[in-house]
C-alpha cells in the first residue's frame, strides 16, 4: 500500500519519561507506515528545556503558528520539590515576567498560553466503558480558556502588620490608581494578583464559536459574574458582543445556540442533561470541570485534548495527562500506560492537517485510526485502566491486561484491516429534487451501514455550496465553506474512494444569478455575476463563476471524462458473451425520442422553506377559477417542496409527431 502524501509539515513536540517511549511506538507503528509526513521536531524533555533556558518551548510555539498544526507528547508537571531539586527558579526565556526569577512552568501551560484561543477536551467514548452519568448520551466538550487567571497569577506570602494594595499605572503620564485590598493586621496570610486580557478573551470566544459551528454544537459559557462583576463580567460581555455581531445568524442557521449560565447552576444543568454541547470555562474552572466530565463518561484517561487558536485553523493537539515515572502500571515487566490519548493527539493533528490541505486521503486515514482504537477496545483488548473502568472481562491475573506496546500492536492490526478494506461512503448533497431523495433514502442507508461499521459522510456539491467555496477567501471565517467538490475530485483518484453522486443542476446563468441573490440575502458578501466584465477584477469574478456554471461537477469526479460508456472490462465481457437479442445492424431505425418542452423536466420548481408552515396545492385555471387539489401539507424548516406539470397540448403534439415519424419510417 502506497503511503499517503502530505505536502505541508506538522510540528512534533516530544515529551518526558515513559510517555516518550509510548509516543514513539504510536508514531512508528500507527502513523509513519501509512503517511509520508514532513515533520519539524522539537525535544521538550525537561533536560532539553533546562539546557536551552526553555527557548525550545518558545521556538516550538512560533513554529506551530507557521505550520498551523502541532502534536505534543506528555511532558512533566513541575512541582515545588522539582523546582528545588533541579534549581528551576531562573529568568527563563518563556517566562512572562522578566524583572525577577520565576520557577519554570510546565511546557503544556506555556504552549497553551502562547497559542491563545481555547483548549477543547472531549471524552473518548467507548460502548464497553460504564458511564457514571448514565444520562449523558452525547459528548460534552469542555472549552478551557488558555490564558491568565490562576495560571499567570502572582501569589505571595504576606507578613503580619502588612497592607495589600494593587496599583494600576496607565501609560502617558496619567495618575496611578491605587486599590486597598486587605490590611492583614497581626495575622499575616497570603495574597494573589490575577489578571486577564480583553484581547485574549476575544480569542477565546472566537475559538469557541468557530469550533461549535464546525461540530454543530451549542455553546454554554459559565462564570461567577454576579460575584466578580468586572472580572467575570468581561468574559460575559465579550462573548455576548462577539456572538451577536459575528455568529448569531450562522448559529441559528445551523440550529444551535449560545447561552451564559452561572457556574453553580451550569454544573447542575450539565449533570441533568443528555450532553451534546460545548462548555466554555475560565482557565482554572475548565481544568477542574474537564476532569469531572471525563470521569462522568467513564474514565479520566479517555480524553482527547486540542488547543485551537483564534484564527480557527492553528491547532495544537496533545496527549492529555502529564508524564510521570512514579507509579507507572506494568504488565509482564513492560509499561501498561493507556496509549489512546496519544493516538488521538496524532489523529486529531493529522485531521487538521488534512482539513487545511484538503487532503481527503489523510482525513480518511485519521478517521480510520480513531475507529481502530475504539474497535480494538470494544473487541476486548485493553490496558489496566480500562479493565478497572469496567471495559469487559479480558481474563484473570496479570495477563488480564496488555502492556502499552501490546495495545499499540493490537490497534495496528485493526488499523491495517480497515485500511485494506476502506470504511467510508461519501454521499453528495446537491440541489432541488435530488435533495428529496437524500431526505428519504439517506436515513435508510445509514440504518444499514451503521450495523456493518461503514460511515456515511456528507459532501456539499450544490450550486450554493460551490459558490460559497469559490469566494471563501473574502468571507468571514464563520461563513467559509470548504471546496468539497475539489476534495472529492482528489479522493476520486485514490483506491479508497467510495462516492454516491446524486444528480446535480447543470446551472444556467439565470439559475446562478438566483442562487447569488439568495446567498446575498442570507448575509453572504459575494459579488454579482458580471455578464460583461470590464475590469480585471470583474474578469476574475466571472472566471470563478464559470467553474460553477454548466456541468461542472461530473468532469471533476470523473477525472474530466463525462463519457457514460461501459468500462473496458464490461465491453470485453459483452463481446465474449453476446446478448441474445443478436447483432445490431448499422442501418437500424431504432432511436430514442423525448419531449423538448412542456414536460415535467421543463417546468419543475423547488423551494426550501426556512420556517415551519402549511402549504396547499391549487390549480389556477385559465378562466380564473381555483381548484384546491390538496388542502394542507405541513413542512418543517429546511424541507423541500417540489412542483411540476405536464402540458396536455405539448404531450399530444409530441405523440402525433412521433407516430407520424414511425409511419414514415415503417417502424
Amino acid at each position: 500500500m502506497a503511503k499517503i502524501a502530505v505536502s505541508n509539515p506538522i510540528c512534533e513536540l516530544d515529551g518526558d519519561e515513559v510517555m516518550r517511549s509510548v509516543w514513539k511506538m504510536v508514531k512508528e507503528k500507527l502513523v509513519m507506515p501509512y503517511v509520508d509526513l514532513p515533520i519539524k521536531y522539537f525535544d521538550l524533555s525537561l533536560e532539553n528545556r533546562i539546557s536551552t533556558m526553555d527557548s525550545v518551548t518558545v521556538d516550538a510555539a512560533m513554529e506551530i503558528k507557521k505550520c498551523h498544526v502541532g502534536v505534543k507528547c506528555s511532558t512533566v508537571e513541575i512541582d515545588e520539590a522539582m523546582v528545588e531539586e533541579k534549581s528551576l527558579r531562573k529568568l527563563w526565556k518563556s517566562a512572562t515576567v522578566f524583572d525577577r526569577e520565576r520557577a519554570l512552568r510546565s511546557a503544556g501551560s506555556t504552549l497553551r498560553s502562547m497559542m491563545e484561543g481555547a483548549n477543547f477536551r472531549q471524552p473518548i467514548r467507548l460502548k464497553t466503558i460504564p458511564q457514571l452519568v448514565a444520562s449523558w448520551t452525547q459528548p460534552i466538550i469542555v472549552a478551557r480558556h488558555v490564558f491568565g487567571d490562576q495560571y499567570r497569577a502572582t501569589d505571595i506570602a504576606v507578613d503580619k502588620r502588612s497592607k495589600y494594595q494593587i496599583v494600576i499605572t496607565p501609560e502617558g503620564g496619567c495618575k496611578a490608581r491605587s486599590y486597598d485590598v486587605c490590611d492583614f493586621g497581626e495575622s499575616g496570610g497570603v495574597a494573589m494578583a490575577m489578571y486577564n486580557s480583553e484581547e485574549k478573551i476575544q480569542g477565546f470566544a472566537n475559538s469557541c464559536f468557530q469550533y461549535a459551528l464546525e461540530l454543530r454544537m451549542p455553546v454554554y459559557l459559565s462564570t461567577k459574574d454576579l460575584t466578580l462583576r468586572d472580572y467575570d463580567g468581561m468574559f460575559v460581555s465579550t462573548f455576548n458582543n462577539i456572538y451577536e455581531k459575528q455568529y448569531k445568524a450562522e448559529f441559528e442557521k445551523a440550529g444551535i445556540w449560545y447561552n451564559h449560565m452561572p457556574i453553580d447552576k451550569m454544573v447542575a444543568f450539565a449533570l441533568r442533561s443528555n450532553g451534546g454541547f460545548i462548555w466554555a470555562l475560565k482557565n482554572y474552572d475548565g481544568d477542574i470541570q474537564s476532569e469531572m466530565v471525563a470521569q462522568g463518561f467513564g474514565s479520566a484517561e479517555l480524553v482527547s485534548s486540542l488547543v485551537l487558536g483564534p484564527d480557527g485553523k492553528t491547532m495544537l493537539t496533545e496527549a492529555h495527562h502529564a508524564a510521570t515515572s512514579a507509579g507507572t502500571t506494568m504488565s509482564r515487566g513492560k509499561p501498561a500506560i493507556n496509549p489512546l490519548s496519544i493516538v488521538y493527539a496524532w489523529s486529531r493533528g493529522l485531521a487538521q492537517r488534512a482539513k487545511l490541505d484538503a487532503n481527503m486521503q489523510l482525513k480518511a486515514f485519521a478517521e480510520n485510526l480513531e475507529a481502530a482504537c475504539v474497535e480494538t477496545v470494544e473487541k476486548g483488548k485493553m490496558t489496566k485502566d480500562l479493565v478497572v473502568s469496567g471495559a469487559g472481562h479480558p481474563g484473570e491475573g496479570e495477563a488480564a491486561f496488555l502492556s502499552s506496546e501490546e495495545m499499540v500492536d493490537a490497534i495496528a492490526e485493526r488499523l491495517q484491516e480497515k485500511m485494506l478494506r476502506g470504511a467510508k461512503v461519501f454521499w453528495t448533497l446537491t440541489d432541488e429534487a435530488p435533495m428529496l431523495a437524500t431526505y428519504a433514502l439517506l436515513p435508510i442507508v445509514r440504518a444499514f451501514t451503521q450495523k456493518s461499521g461503514i460511515e456515511i459522510e456528507l459532501s456539499d456539491i450544490s450550486v450554493a455550496g460551490r459558490v460559497i467555496a469559490a469566494f471563501s477567501d473574502s468571507l468571514p471565517s464563520e461563513k467559509v465553506q470548504r471546496d468539497e467538490l475539489t476534495e472529492l475530485g482528489e479522493l476520486a483518484k485514490t483506491p479508497v474512494a467510495n462516492i454516491v453522486k446524486l444528480p446535480n443542476i447543470s446551472a444556467s446563468i439565470p439559475q446562478l444569478k438566483a442562487c447569488i441573490a439568495e446567498l446575498q440575502k442570507q448575509g453572504y458578501s459575494i459579488p454579482d455575476y458580471p455578464e460583461d466584465p470590464q475590469s480585471n477584477e470583474e474578469k476574475e469574478i466571472k472566471a470563478k463563476y464559470a467553474k460553477v456554471l454548466g456541468s461542472a461537477v461530473n468532469p471533476v469526479l470523473r477525472e474530466g471524462n463525462s463519457d457514460r460508456r461501459a468500462a473496458r472490462a464490461v465491453k470485453n465481457y459483452a463481446k465474449k458473451y453476446p446478448h441474445k437479442m443478436g447483432k445490431w445492424s448499422s442501418d437500424s431505425k431504432t432511436h430514442v425520442s423525448h419531449m423538448t418542452e412542456g414536460d415535467f423536466y421543463g417546468s419543475e420548481k423547488s423551494v426550501v422553506v426556512d420556517h415551519a408552515c402549511d402549504v396547499r396545492i391549487e390549480l389556477a385555471a385559465a378562466d380564473g377559477t381555483t381548484n384546491v387539489l390538496k388542502a394542507k401539507t405541513s413542512l418543517l424548516p429546511g424541507e423541500v417542496i417540489d412542483a411540476s406539470f405536464m402540458s396536455k397540448r405539448h404531450l399530444r403534439a409530441f405523440f402525433k409527431k412521433e407516430i407520424d415519424d414511425a409511419k414514415t419510417k415503417d417502424v
